[in-house]
């Protein structure tokens, strides 16, 4: 029996072992690439869940962000964009290695779930690394808002996604 998976397959694994490793990047302190500002994800919006600091700006009338609140949140996405870009280069190298490993999985006999989780779990460290970075800078965005700002903001978390996510 050969074992299929499509992208759609592959991306719900990693989501999956995304939100695991969750758990497993909070506990571990040494790592060679620690986050640039914290390693605990913290829940942040009613929604659960941090967009890039762009999507603030990208609701900025809506939001009635002050020029300098524009200001100071500008700075703060350009600061994010240059601290995850080595982290993303990172996970889209480790991504494809996974791809590659699942091509040729296919082929032979099926790997049990620890070897798939083992095989996967450089995508879900960074990954786990990169949510870390991206709550982090979520939060310093918010402290930026006022209270009414920060409801609005709720409201909107449904508009998000998946770009908002990277």
């Amino acid at each position: 029996m050969k074992l299929k998976l499509g992208m759609g397959t592959i991306i719900t694994f990693l989501i999956v072992l995304a939100i695991g490793g969750m758990s497993v990047a909070q506990r571990m302190k040494g790592d060679a690439h620690p986050p640039v500002i914290e390693r605990k994800v913290e829940v942040t919006t009613s929604h659960g869940i941090a967009p890039a600091p762009e999507f603030l700006l990208r609701h900025k009338k809506g939001l009635a962000l002050t020029a300098a609140q524009e200001g100071e949140i500008t700075r703060l996405a350009a600061a994010y964009r240059k601290d995850i870009a080595p982290l993303q280069r990172q996970a889209d190298a480790a991504m494809k290695d996974y791809q590659q490993y699942m091509d040729r999985a296919q082929k032979g006999p099926r790997p049990d779930t620890q070897t798939l989780q083992a095989q996967g779990g450089d995508v879900q460290h960074l990954s786990s690394v990169m949510a870390a970075t991206r709550q982090a800078y979520w939060k310093r965005a918010q402290g930026m808002l006022t209270e009414t700002q920060r409801r609005q903001v709720d409201a909107l978390m449904p508009q998000a996604t998946l770009n908002d996510l990277r």
